[in-house]
């Protein structure tokens, strides 16, 4: 898969599905809001994507 990427929607979008059917209850508003607050919270200066 080199020289391929994957959309961050479309790895969002997965990921919230297959936890989602674990139990999960997440948007995709609140996994970023997450994901935001996880860069934050540990001083990573990029979740590159997130916002796309």
């Amino acid at each position: 898969m080199e020289g391929r990427t994957t959309a961050p929607r479309w790895i969002r979008e997965t990921y919230r599905r297959h936890t989602n059917t674990l139990g999960a209850q997440w948007s995709d508003a609140g996994l970023v809001r997450a994901l935001t607050a996880l860069a934050t919270a540990t001083g990573l200066t990029s979740l590159h994507g997130i916002d796309q």
